[in-house]
């Protein structure tokens, strides 16, 4: 966890003022755990800001790790790409010589907690990019610093999506039947394991176009 020396104006995503605060915000998490910080992971969020203004909560986009190593999966949100040649990150995952481990980019955290999600349930991130481009004909369009449609959890033989706008909360709910989704044949390559690759929907469509 890491609190910031002195406060920051920051820019509320909703009413647009700005406001000070001096944010504290963890950068590294562990989504193994049972305290409210990896609640916050299994609900979808982390690192909330409610602005004094409007009394609006969003996301603060900072640079951010969630890991399980109980599903082998390190995910991480907003990283520069040189970040990661200098960061403990990188070198402990070197050390500990994590090649069976599914390492993966997002640009916002409520993807990075997707990810996790997504290893949870047992389900492979790049059927289930495949599946929401195909089932969600409007996902592909969206914007995804204003709305994404996120996996949230398999649950009685059903799966949970979620359409969210850009301060992360749900605008529409959608139950799949598990069986749509297992009938769904995904001829997308796999990624070896023990590499950062950025499996999102920009991914997707390039390689489906790749298969015309």
């Amino acid at each position: 966890m890491l609190t910031c020396p002195h406060d920051y104006l920051i820019q509320c995503e909703i009413c647009d003022k700005l406001f000070p605060m001096r944010p504290v915000f963890n950068e590294i998490i562990d989504a193994d755990g049972f305290d409210d910080i990896a609640q916050g992971v299994d609900d979808g969020l982390c690192n909330r800001i409610t602005c004094s203004y409007c009394g609006g909560e969003f996301t603060f986009e900072n640079p951010i790790m969630i890991y399980s190593w109980l599903h082998k999966t390190y995910v991480t949100a907003a990283f520069p790409d040189d970040y990661f040649r200098v960061s403990n990150i990188e070198n402990a995952l070197r050390i500990a010589d994590a090649k069976d481990v599914t390492l993966r980019k997002t640009d916002y955290a409520i993807e990075a907690t997707e990810k996790i999600h997504i290893a949870k349930y047992k389900l492979s991130d790049i059927k289930t990019e495949h599946f929401k481009v195909v089932r969600f004909p409007e996902y592909k369009n969206m914007k995804n610093d204003e709305e994404v449609i996120i996996f949230d959890k398999l649950e009685n033989g059903n799966l949970f999506f979620s359409h969210r706008h850009f301060t992360d909360k749900i605008i529409t709910k959608f139950i799949i039947p598990l069986s749509e989704y297992e009938a769904f044949e995904s001829n997308l390559p796999e990624v070896p394991k023990g590499k950062w690759f950025k499996i999102d929907k920009h991914w997707v469509l390039k390689h489906m176009e790749d298969k015309i």
